[in-house]
């Protein structure tokens, strides 16, 4: 292990929590299906925790925020060529070049952060969670024994 601080290993996070990616090469370098073979592969290596996951541009811009339980395979679930894509998911997959991901303690935190980043960032992508008015809860009964 290195001893400089600076140095990030693979899996550690960077200051502001997010795992460290690498530079994609510069917009238009690549075609949409080399783009998304590269997307798919660096999802394939994401740890496979809970998380939040923060679609870009190539220009940094969020376009949507997601959760997952496992990062890889939903992550990776965007760039698996498939025929049921929807207009929707086409258009954003036309415009990502590469996403960031935040490692959560658990699927909770994954919902608490993502609602709290889609109402902060509000992402042009990000529909369901945008109003304020909504708020995800925890229902407690005295069935349950806590």
């Amino acid at each position: 292990m290195a001893d400089d601080p600076d140095t990030h290993l693979p899996g550690s996070l960077d200051d502001e929590g997010l795992l460290p990616s690498n530079t994609p090469p510069a917009w238009g370098a690549e075609s949409r299906a080399e783009r998304l073979t590269r997307l798919n592969t660096a999802a394939r290596d994401l740890p496979p925790v809970p998380g939040v996951y923060l679609m870009k541009d190539h220009k940094g811009v969020v376009l949507y925020v997601g959760k997952a339980a496992k990062l890889p395979d939903r992550v990776a679930s965007y760039f698996i060529p498939s025929a049921d894509l929807g207009v929707k998911k086409n258009r954003m997959l036309g415009e990502v070049h590469r996403f960031d991901v935040l490692v959560c303690a658990g699927e909770w935190e994954a919902l608490l952060t993502e609602n709290r980043l889609i109402k902060d960032i509000k992402p042009r992508y990000n529909e369901r969670l945008i109003d304020d008015k909504t708020f995800p809860y925890l229902v407690v009964t005295q069935k349950e024994d806590y």
